[in-house]
């Protein structure tokens, strides 16, 4: 195999794909457990907002 300008080596390439792959799985990974994260706690909210002993320690 010659090597010249421009021409990535195999394990190059390997190394690019897999980091890639590896990168693009952390990102969503994060934001993932990101919005969920943000529903759990609307819920925690409207439960909080809805129940009247929390309401009554919250508001007076």
């Amino acid at each position: 195999m010659e090597s010249s300008t421009g021409v990535i080596s195999a394990s190059g390439l390997i190394a690019a794909v897999s980091g890639s792959i590896i990168g693009t799985a952390i990102i969503s990974l994060i934001v993932g457990y990101w919005v969920i994260k943000r529903k759990q706690l609307s819920k925690n909210e409207l439960l909080t907002k809805n129940d009247p002993v929390n309401v009554q320690v919250i508001y007076n």
